[in-house]
């Protein structure tokens, strides 16, 4: 038989196999996945996106102060993000909230903080977030590190001047990273134009 003769032939077989091919089902994968209401699953647009968030900032426990919160921000050039982050572990967002040191209001202000930066009104929600963002700002531009200028934030600039970083208390030491964690999670989802552009320095961490 020739050459031409065989490759004729199994020519041959090979289309009389693809009907026999065709009715095998195709195997298993272990990555398929297997949602018993996959139908009801979409993609949604940009639109119903952006709808979604806006319904779910109605209910955000900021809504109340969250035109003051941006007056504050584009005002003192912080981020809104960032203000958020620090109110949410501050206080949770209690205009009320007195702590035991007497820290008052959104951003937690001492009084003496609070005058130093431009009210004698830390009880008003309003005048409390403006001056928190000043201080907060003064605290980001005499540290040039996000993570310094929190602890002193938290634990007061002298603290952070004597320890030449994040004082050794264990108070600043979950702090800032609480923030910082808030922080990423508030800025991924929504664009301002105040993000912080700051260098790269590591925090030192003395004890």
């Amino acid at each position: 038989m020739t050459d031409r003769a065989i490759r004729y032939f199994a020519a041959l077989l090979f289309m009389a196999s693809l009907p026999a091919l065709a009715a095998e089902p195709a195997p298993a994968s272990p990555f398929r996945l297997h949602l018993a209401d996959a139908a009801q699953y979409r993609f949604q647009s940009y639109d119903e996106e952006k709808r979604d968030d806006e319904r779910r900032d109605e209910g955000a426990p900021e809504h109340p102060f969250r035109d003051a919160l941006h007056q504050a921000a584009i005002a003192h050039g912080v981020d809104a993000a960032l203000l958020r982050a620090v109110i949410g572990v501050e206080s949770a967002w209690r205009a009320d909230a007195v702590s035991p040191k007497g820290a008052i209001g959104l951003m937690q202000l001492m009084p003496d903080t609070a005058r130093r930066f431009g009210t004698t009104r830390p009880q008003d929600p309003a005048a409390n977030l403006k001056a928190g963002a000043a201080y907060l700002r003064h605290l980001i531009d005499s540290h040039d590190n996000l993570g310094l200028a929190l602890a002193a934030y938290n634990a007061g600039e002298g603290a952070v001047q004597r320890y030449r970083g994040i004082p050794p208390y264990a108070e600043t030491r979950q702090y800032v990273p609480k923030v910082l964690a808030a922080y990423d999670r508030f800025k991924a989802s929504s664009a301002s134009p105040y993000k912080l552009r700051l260098p790269a320095i590591p925090i030192s961490h003395h004890h």
